[in-house]
């Protein structure tokens, strides 16, 4: 069964796993309770700023089980509006030593020390990164037989090359039973996915994604959102649209550009309209492909009492 949110980051998955001499790690096993196939993904989604502007940071790191083999990954993407792409190391497969699932394995590029719903610091080699997390709610949380998953936003600190940038991170938490993305060989089937993961001029969040694959059990859900202004919860009444496309040479598939959402949050309907400022081809099969844009744009409610300024990562599988 494929993963109902398909993890686009597991592309990068493909290219050959990293050899280097074993690490003294400090984590602990953990226990071997639990389903002996599984798949967790935590991934951190920042958007900061400071004097010079906005920088953006995504991280993922994915572990999975498959008896008693381990696996971890990260995929990392990072903008800085000053400069433009970033080419921060660490798009790699590596050895979860401490055969970790339900916590983050260090790798030669990052380490993590607290948790999600207590606070996290995650450590990188380059620039002195150093990204600080207050503790995340469960803000929109799923749930079923295969599976948890969760959205949350909290205000973080990005420490980088001697620049301090304020900001949130949006959360995304994935826990499949029974599944594991590195080793099977069934079907990876997704459509058309589209996520949204902003935050507002004022340092609040709106996150939401819309996919159109079919079959499963529909763990994450097809369009779901949430909103963190006012009191956190998810969105309802969501309303997803893509305004414009761009060609992409010499392929069929086209690249989403500009989308228009609209939802409900706290009795009060809201029209999120955004637009792609940047975009970075990450992965290319043809008849698809992976691409992390940087959207800007404005959250505005439909009875005039609320405009906000939205700046964020949106992430495409298309």
């Amino acid at each position: 069964m494929p993963l109902d949110l398909p993890s686009r980051r597991r592309l990068l998955q493909l290219a050959p796993a990293l050899l280097w001499p074993a690490q003294a790690f400090a984590e602990t096993a953990q226990s071997q309770a639990g389903p002996a196939v599984a798949y967790y993904s935590d991934y951190y989604s920042f958007v900061g700023r400071d004097a010079k502007g906005h920088v953006y940071l995504a991280l993922d790191t994915n572990r999975g089980r498959d008896h008693d083999s381990y696996q971890a990954n990260h995929f990392v993407a990072m903008y800085d509006e000053a400069t433009g792409w970033v080419d921060l190391k660490g798009n790699v497969v590596y050895p979860n030593l401490g055969k970790l699932l339900d916590g983050l394995p260090a790798s030669e590029h990052f380490s993590f020390a607290g948790r999600a719903a207590t606070g996290t610091v995650i450590t990188g080699r380059e620039g002195g990164l150093k990204l600080t997390v207050d503790p995340l709610p469960e803000t929109l949380h799923r749930q079923n037989q295969d599976g948890i998953f969760w959205i949350g936003g909290a205000p973080a600190v990005l420490d980088w090359n001697g620049r301090r940038l304020e900001g949130r991170v949006v959360f995304e938490y994935l826990q499949r039973n029974n599944f594991n993305y590195f080793t099977s060989k069934s079907d990876r089937s997704w459509r058309n996915f589209n996520g949204l993961y902003l935050m507002t001029e004022d340092g609040r969040d709106f996150y939401m994604h819309a996919h159109e694959r079919q079959g499963g059990s529909d763990l994450t859900g097809r369009l779901v959102g949430m909103a963190s202004w006012g009191t956190a919860a998810p969105v309802t009444n969501l309303t997803f649209r893509i305004v414009e496309t761009a060609a992409v040479p010499y392929r069929t598939y086209r690249w989403p550009i500009a989308w228009s959402v609209g939802f409900e949050h706290e009795g009060i309907a809201y029209v999120l309209d955004l637009y792609t400022a940047e975009r970075k081809l990450s992965g290319d099969w043809e008849t698809g492909g992976f691409a992390m844009a940087v959207a800007l744009g404005f959250v505005a409610a439909r009875d005039g009492s609320r405009r906000m300024k939205v700046a964020g990562w949106a992430e495409l599988l298309i």
